[in-house]
């Protein structure tokens, strides 16, 4: 009898874990997802029996738990109203006549998803080493007067990073409302520190984004993160860029891949308005309380009281509230002043006329499944290239589309240079990346390696007329999965700034020599080729 119930547990057992199979393998087919991805999800479903399916559970759909996309759907009518009145459209011709036309309609790309047009009279300045970049935030901290938002994937409290959180303490002890974002994962060793109630204590107001713990992984996918990095102060002045809050001197110092070379963008002007969006939309979906703390924070920016359930409906009812894609920015629908009742300036919310000459669009990106909005502006773009296209990376795994954009671009005649570090963290990332190194060579793709320490800078220059600055690596997580974000900049100056750096880089540098890359041994190749079957899950 026993030996009866056994055999007749063990087939239910199998019944189970193929019926699940079956489950998981039509909602791959049926999800908006890369082929390659939807193939090597169902390879380890079908040819790993229950770990392909724990797998899958974990790891297969980008899951971020009921409580949190109910505050998503919650924040998103709020947020929309906050762009309308943030951005009004009256500039809107200026700004079309000082941008190439192919590039002009690559904005509308991000903005009908996002609510974010480009805005002018930005000031800027490009910050491209630790110690100056480190020497401004203290400084902007110093001066506040009344706000202080930072947002970073990873802190480590050591060496100089020690200067940065002492002054966040001493701006709260002023009376500086301060709020601290870090990563739950990212952040790990930070939240084991004591700098937490330190800075708690002080008055600075720390919240992990994207908790996770043992129960919650069974819900939420832990490795959905958020890759965001920000600083703002006083609504006046912002930062985003590469660079976590690390001292380069101490961080990774056992990985042997050098220091981290990262940059960062020093924003005045309506780029500030837009990720100050971007910071408390993230700030109000951590928990019920952040969400109205979030309404009492920017009340001072509008000019009647918001009462908080009007933006506490379900996400249906945006799709009669919200314009066609884009038509908010063409003065097709209503405008910021038809809504607030006075148009709203530069001037309005950051206390001073801007006179700079930086054309800037915000594209911040997060998992979702209906349109992946960084991944395809950056593809559009890349298709609009004439003359070069530049590229700076630490992780570059791409998918069959980006890589067909690249190959395509240089068989058109476009320079296409590809600058990645020597040495990577990943011993992964590297192997898969290698992979592609011959199909790029031989298409005509320039690499070079940076030998100077591990280069972290994200950009991507289009011509002189488009560049990307950001967060976003060249990879299916940074496009598929994490929360990102990046500065499109539209104006030559801006664009040439980046480009300048970007050849300092190569000054230390070396290129990958095709016929010395095909001498490689054997098993190296065999290598790179069994991770790069894994590259849909890197």
């Amino acid at each position: 009898m026993a030996s009866i119930n056994s055999e007749l547990l063990f087939e239910l057992l199998i019944i189970g874990h193929f019926a699940l199979n079956v489950f998981f393998g039509v909602r791959v087919i049926y999800s908006r997802r890369s082929t390659e991805s939807a193939m090597a999800w169902l390879v380890v479903l079908f040819a790993l029996p229950y770990i392909g399916t724990v797998s899958y559970l974990l790891f297969g759909e980008p899951r971020l738990g009921k409580k949190r996309m109910k505050r998503m759907e919650d924040i998103m009518d709020f947020y929309y109203q906050f762009c309308q009145r943030a951005f009004p459209s009256t500039d809107r011709q200026r700004i079309k006549s000082r941008i190439n036309e192919p590039f002009w309609r690559l904005s509308q790309i991000s903005a009908g998803k996002t609510f974010l047009p480009i805005g002018d009279n930005n000031r800027v300045t490009l910050l491209q080493d630790t110690d100056t970049i480190i020497a401004h935030m203290i400084d902007d901290i110093h001066r506040a007067q009344h706000t202080c938002l930072l947002m970073f994937y990873i802190v480590s409290a050591e060496g100089r990073v020690d200067d940065v959180l002492n002054a966040l303490i001493a701006a709260a002890k002023r009376g500086v409302a301060c709020k601290l974002l870090v990563d739950a994962l990212g952040g790990r060793a930070f939240f084991k520190s004591d700098w937490p109630k330190r800075l708690t204590a002080a008055g600075v107001n720390v919240q992990q984004s994207l908790s996770i713990g043992w129960l919650s992984i069974l819900f939420v996918r832990s490795d959905l993160r958020n890759h965001r990095k920000l600083v703002i102060v006083d609504y006046r002045v912002a930062y985003t860029g590469s660079y976590n809050l690390v001292d380069p001197a101490y961080f990774g110092k056992n990985a042997g891949v050098g220091q981290w070379k990262d940059a960062m963008m020093r924003c005045e002007g309506p780029s500030v308005r837009a990720l100050t969006a971007v910071f408390y939309s993230d700030w109000a979906v951590e928990n019920d309380q952040q969400l109205a703390e979030t309404i009492d924070y920017v009340q001072p920016y509008f000019s009647h009281n918001i009462d908080l359930s009007e933006y506490n409906k379900p996400a249906s009812r945006l799709a009669t509230s919200q314009p066609r894609a884009g038509e908010a920015f063409t003065g097709e629908a209503f405008t910021g002043e038809a809504l607030t009742g006075e148009a709203l300036t530069g001037e309005a919310l950051t206390g001073e006329a801007l006179t700079g000459e930086a054309l800037i669009q915000v594209i911040p990106s997060a998992p979702d499944k209906s349109f992946y909005v960084l991944y395809n502006t950056l593809l559009s773009a890349m298709y609009l290239a004439q003359k070069r296209i530049v590229i700076t990376t630490p992780y570059f795994v791409p998918d069959e589309a980006l890589l067909a954009a690249l190959c395509n671009a240089a068989r058109r005649g476009v320079d296409v240079v590809i600058i990645l570090p020597e040495k990577n963290n990943s011993w992964w990332v590297s192997q898969a990346s290698k992979a592609y190194y011959h199909i790029l060579l031989t298409e005509g793709v320039y690499l070079a390696k940076y030998r100077l320490g591990f280069l972290h800078a994200k950009t991507v220059v289009i011509d002189s007329d488009y560049a990307l600055f950001g967060t976003v690596n060249m990879d299916m997580r940074s496009f598929y999965l994490n929360m990102e974000i990046a500065l499109a900049i539209y104006d030559k100056a801006t664009v040439n700034q980046i480009s300048d750096m970007q050849q300092s880089y190569l000054q230390h540098c070396e290129s990958v020599n095709l016929k010395k890359w095909q001498k490689r041994p054997l098993l190296q190749r065999f290598v790179e080729r069994c991770v790069r079957l894994a590259s849909p899950f890197l």
